[in-house]
């Protein structure tokens, strides 16, 4: 199976997140690359410990995580320039599925945007297991209204 950017869904997908990774960089008056590297390497993974401390019941890979952020703010002299090469060596490891088939666009949806969703509705139904049992849809009952 080829993926390329052909696929209007696919297209339709990058350019919706395109576009908000655009907005979000005109309302903070930070480039397009630190924003990419602030939602993809800093808040997302941020979202998911927070989930799996929530699992876990203690604050294990939250605290890790900060710890990690403050030492990696103390030792990063240019955020800009440092943003522009992570951004540049994501640029190539999704290009690099093109050996497999997968376009840039392709490998960019699967990888940042459905890979992540399928991990975000993992970790919220073990992390809020209430939610879930008490559900009259798991149950296979329809709800009345």
């Amino acid at each position: 199976m080829k993926l390329t950017n052909t696929n209007k869904s696919m297209d339709q997908i990058f350019f919706i997140v395109y576009r908000a990774l655009v907005v979000l960089s005109e309302w903070t008056g930070q480039s397009y690359n630190e924003i990419n590297i602030i939602v993809y390497y800093v808040l997302t993974p941020f979202v998911f410990f927070a989930l799996i401390d929530k699992i876990l019941k203690k604050p294990i890979t939250t605290v890790g995580w900060t710890v990690i952020l403050i030492f990696s703010a103390l030792i990063i002299d240019d955020f800009s320039t440092f943003s522009d090469q992570l951004f540049d060596g994501s640029v190539l490891f999704l290009r690099w599925f093109s050996i497999i088939g997968i376009d840039y666009v392709a490998a960019s949806v699967l990888i940042c945007v459905f890979l992540p969703a399928c991990l975000f509705v993992f970790l919220v139904y073990w992390a809020f297991p209430g939610v879930f049992k008490k559900s009259s849809l798991r149950k296979g009952r329809i709800p009345e209204g």
